[in-house]
């Protein structure tokens, strides 16, 4: 049965994308508009400057207030606003609605006012920290926010192994593969995110278990290559 057909019988869900910086989370989005109208974006508010290589998610505005947005949260001393007249609008029409979102407190209000329709995907990039540096270079980010970027990846990881039971599913983007490939990871994935939320298929307990070893490594071998640098806690 295609994708199209089940939406027909299956209700829309909300898919949060969790992933460090420049792992593909915007690529991901942009690849999802031009792919057809059973996807929808979350346009989120941000009271940061624009960017010439924002993604297309970004909407930037001069203030994020309560009155206008559901879900506010901090990410490098800026902003950010979900709104729930997206999410719900998302619903009525049947959509599969994508947020991108790497926080804690608002995935956890998200599944708590959505509970049988979120569901979280982490996005892990395999890139070397060289490649990492050069693609937040190329968006024209400030070198002392890339260091913090970087950072951070390492706090998100450690997110990853304490909060596991928050994840559904993994969806990898693997170094040197075409950006296409990351659309078609996500749609298989869709296709068995329908289930209850109380049940993860045996292919995403996989994925889950792998992320779990190859965060590990990582870990393992960052620690051992600069033991006089402790690990970022998240």
């Amino acid at each position: 049965m295609s994708l199209a057909a089940k939406k027909k019988s299956h209700p829309s869900l909300v898919i949060v994308i969790f992933g460090p910086s420049g792992s593909g989370k915007s690529t991901l989005m942009e690849l999802l508009m031009r792919s057809g109208k059973q996807y929808s974006l979350h346009f989120k508010g941000s009271d940061r400057p624009p960017r010439q290589f924002d993604g297309i998610e970004i909407r930037c505005v001069d203030r994020i207030e309560s009155t206008e947005y559901d879900y506010i949260y901090q990410s490098y001393s800026f902003h950010y606003g979900i709104q729930r007249s997206q999410i719900d609008a998302a619903i009525a029409e049947n959509h599969h609605h994508f947020i991108i979102c790497n926080n804690l407190e608002v995935i956890r209000a998200l599944k708590h006012d959505y509970p049988d329709r979120v569901r979280v995907v982490f996005l892990d990039f395999d890139a070397p920290s060289e490649a990492l540096h050069a693609i937040q270079e190329a968006r024209k980010i400030h070198y002392n926010e890339i260091k913090l970027r970087l950072a951070k990846t390492e706090a998100l990881y450690k997110i990853f192994l304490r909060e596991r039971e928050l994840f559904d599913d993994v969806l990898y983007n693997r170094y040197g593969n075409k950006p296409e490939t990351l659309r078609y990871k996500i749609e298989q994935i869709l296709e068995h995110l329908d289930v209850p939320i109380t049940v993860r298929s045996p292919i995403a307990v996989k994925r889950l278990d792998q992320l779990t070893r190859e965060i590990d490594t990582r870990l393992s071998t960052y620690l051992n290559a600069h033991p006089e640098e402790p690990l970022n806690n998240a």
